[in-house]
C-alpha cells in the first residue's frame, strides 16, 4: 500500500493509501490525475503524472484531527473501519463507478473540498469511455445519467423537457439558495395590481357612488324606498352600487410563483419517499445510501420552503398550473426576471460534458453494454431500413431513464432488396427453456423459417496477462465469457410448432463476446478470433474506435442468411 495523497491544515490531517495499479500496456499513457482542491491545506501527491485512483480497488483514508470541530465526509458507501484516539481509518471501493469522486473535510466555518478523478482499467478514460458517454446520450440525452453515491459526471444545464428526478434534484441543490434569496426579494415589494370592485351598500353608509350603476337604478325603479334625494323629488334606492378599490397580490407573476414552488415541494416530497430508481441492473446498497442521504437533504429544503409559503402575500394568491404568463414583469423586473429563469433551469435537464452541476453516470460495465447495443443498431442503419419511429425504446422510471429489455423492445429492420426482416433485440430472456432461464445481453434475431439467432454478449472484461496472451495469442476475452458463449448455443432451444413438448435445438448459430479492446489488428491473430470460423464460439473487440471486426462479422451473417451478397 502506497501513500497516494496527502491533505493537512493546522487541525486536522487526512491521507489516502491504496495499491499502485498500472494501466494496461494498450491504453495511452497519457492519462493524468487531475486533483481539484478548494479550501486552505496543504496538498501533496505522490505522482500527478499517472492516475492514481481506479475502479475496482479498496482505498483507505486515515484522518487525524486534535479538534471535535473537524469532521470527514467521503462518498457515501464508503465504511468506518476503526477508530483509535484521534485517528480514524475509513474504506472505499469504487467499484465499476468511474468519474470524479469528492473528499470533504469540514472545520468549524471552513470547508476544504478535494475532488479527483477514478480511472478504468480496461479502457482509455479521456477517449473510449466519454465518447460511449456520449454516443448515448446521443440517443437519449439522459439515459447514462443515474443517482450515485461513489462518483459523478459533470454536466451543465439545457433547455429540454421531462428531465428525471435525478437530473432534478441535482438542478435543485444548486440552483436552491438562490432561489430562496430572489423569492425572499421578491417578497419584500412583492408585484401588486390595484383592483376595483362594485358593492351594493346601505345608502347611508355609502362613500363613493358608483354614477353608471345608480343612474341605471334611478331609470328601472319608480318607487324607492331609500327616501328623496335633498333638494329634488327623485326617489333614492334602499342600497347604492359603491366602488371598492384594493391592493391585491393575486397577480399572475405571483401565481406563477407560487405554482413553481409548489411544483418544488411536490419533487421534494417524491425525493423523500423514493427508495430505488427502479432499474434493475442499479446497484441497489448504493442507490439505497444515496436516497437516504438525499431524503435529508430534502427534508431541509422543504422545511425552509414551507415557511416561505407561509408568507402573508402568498396566502391570497390563487393555486393555479406552473404555465408562464406573458407578463413585462417576469420579463425586465429584475427578480421576477431571475425567478423565471431558475424556473425554466428546473423544468430543463441536464446534459453531460460540462463543469457546473453533479450527477451520477451509471456504471461503466452498464454504460458499455447499452453502447455496444445502440453502436450495433448504427452499424445495421447505415445498410438496412429501420422500421420504427425511433431507434430504441426507453422506460421512463421516476427517478431514470433505462433502456426496455426483452421481446417488446425489439429494433425491426427490412433489407429494402428482398424485403426480408430481421430484429436486434435488446437483452432477450428465453425463459420458456427445459432447464434455466438465459438472458444474453445483445441477439441478432433473423425473422426466418429456421429461427436463428446470433448473440452478442456485451461483457465489460478482458484479460490481458502474460500467462493468457502466451496460451491464447494476445489480449482477448476472458475464458469464462467463452465457456458462457458455449452455454448459450447448448442452452437455448425453441418450442417446436408441431409437436407439443419438443423443442427446437440448435437455434443459436454463433455466440460471440462483445469485449473492450482497440487493437483490432493485433487481434486478428487470437484464437478466439479464429475459433469464430472454426465452431462459431468467440470474441470480438468493440469500441468507438474499434468497430471494423464486428461490422465484418455482422456482414457475414446477412450474407449467410441472404440479406447481402458477398463482399467483392
Amino acid at each position: 500500500m502506497a501513500l497516494l495523497l496527502k491533505l493537512e491544515s493546522e487541525n486536522w490531517q487526512l491521507e489516502i493509501s491504496g495499491g499502485l495499479r498500472d494501466l494496461p500496456p494498450f491504453i495511452k499513457p497519457a492519462n493524468v490525475t487531475t486533483c481539484e482542491l478548494e479550501g486552505v491545506a496543504n496538498l501533496t501527491v505522490l505522482d500527478s503524472s499517472r492516475p492514481l485512483f481506479f475502479e475496482n480497488t479498496r482505498y483507505d483514508f486515515y484522518f487525524k484531527s486534535a479538534s471535535s470541530k473537524a469532521s470527514l465526509h467521503l462518498p457515501l458507501t464508503s465504511q468506518i473501519r476503526h477508530q483509535l484516539g484521534e485517528v480514524t481509518h475509513y474504506s472505499l471501493d469504487f467499484r465499476n463507478d468511474i468519474g470524479w469522486a469528492e473528499v470533504k473535510v469540514q472545520d468549524g466555518a471552513n470547508t476544504t473540498t478535494l475532488r479527483f478523478e477514478v480511472f478504468p482499467l480496461k479502457i482509455d478514460y479521456r477517449a473510449d469511455y466519454q465518447q460511449m458517454r456520449d454516443e448515448v446520450s446521443a440517443i437519449t440525452r439522459n439515459l447514462a445519467m443515474t443517482v450515485q453515491a461513489r462518483t459523478f459526471g459533470l454536466a451543465d444545464p439545457t433547455q429540454t423537457t421531462y428531465p428525471t428526478l435525478a437530473e432534478w434534484f441535482s438542478l435543485i441543490r444548486h440552483y436552491f439558495d438562490d432561489l430562496l434569496r430572489v423569492g425572499q426579494a421578491i417578497a419584500q415589494n412583492p408585484h401588486a395590481k390595484l383592483e376595483r370592485a362594485v358593492k351594493n351598500v346601505p345608502i347611508a353608509r355609502s362613500r363613493r357612488v358608483d354614477a353608471r350603476q345608480l343612474d341605471r337604478i334611478l331609470r328601472r325603479v319608480v318607487t324607492r324606498p331609500g327616501g328623496l334625494l335633498p333638494g329634488t323629488q327623485i326617489q333614492l334606492p334602499e342600497r347604492v352600487p359603491e366602488v371598492i378599490k384594493r391592493v391585491t397580490f393575486d397577480t399572475p407573476e405571483n401565481r406563477y410563483l407560487k405554482a413553481l414552488l409548489l411544483e418544488v415541494r411536490h419533487n421534494l416530497t417524491r425525493i423523500i419517499h423514493a427508495e430505488t430508481t427502479g432499474d434493475e441492473d442499479a446497484d441497489l446498497s448504493a442507490e439505497q445510501k444515496f436516497f437516504n442521504a438525499a431524503a435529508i437533504e430534502a427534508q431541509q429544503m422543504l422545511k425552509v420552503l414551507q415557511k416561505f409559503l407561509g408568507l402573508p402575500f402568498l396566502q391570497e394568491v390563487a393555486v393555479t398550473p406552473p404555465v408562464p404568463p406573458n407578463s413585462l414583469v417576469l420579463a425586465r423586473h429584475p427578480h421576477y426576471a431571475r425567478f423565471a429563469k431558475i424556473a425554466r433551469l428546473l423544468n430543463g435537464g441536464l446534459s453531460l460534458g460540462g463543469d457546473l452541476l453533479q450527477i451520477g453516470v451509471k456504471d461503466v460495465a452498464l454504460l458499455y453494454e447499452y453502447w455496444c447495443f445502440l453502436k450495433l443498431v448504427e452499424i445495421l442503419r447505415e445498410k438496412f431500413n429501420l422500421e420504427q419511429q425511433s431507434i430504441v425504446k426507453i422506460r421512463r422510471l421516476r427517478v431514470t431513464v433505462v433502456l426496455k429489455k426483452g421481446v417488446e423492445s425489439s429494433v425491426r429492420f427490412r433489407d429494402p432488396q428482398s424485403g426480408k426482416h430481421f430484429y436486434l433485440v435488446y437483452n432477450r430472456l428465453f425463459s420458456d427453456l427445459p432447464t434455466l432461464p438465459q438472458r444474453p445481453d445483445n441477439v441478432v434475431q433473423l425473422a426466418s423459417e429456421e429461427g436463428v439467432f446470433y448473440i452478442f454478449d456485451a461483457k465489460y472484461r478482458l484479460n490481458f496477462d502474460k500467462d493468457y496472451q502466451k496460451r491464447y495469442g494476445g489480449v482477448g476475452p476472458t475464458t469464462d465469457d467463452i465457456n458462457t458463449m458455449h452455454r448459450y448455443r447448448d442452452a437455448i432451444a425453441l418450442p417446436h410448432p408441431l409437436k407439443a413438448g419438443k423443442f427446437t435445438r440448435g437455434v443459436v448459430k454463433e455466440a460471440i463476446a462483445l469485449f473492450p479492446y482497440a487493437d483490432e489488428d493485433a487481434y486478428r491473430g487470437h484464437q478466439f478470433y479464429k475459433s469464430l470460423e472454426l465452431v462459431g464460439i468467440g470474441g470480438l473487440p468493440f469500441l468507438p474506435d474499434a468497430i471494423q471486426l464486428v461490422s465484418e462479422k455482422l456482414e457475414a451473417v446477412l450474407n449467410d442468411n441472404q440479406y447481402v451478397q458477398p463482399l467483392q
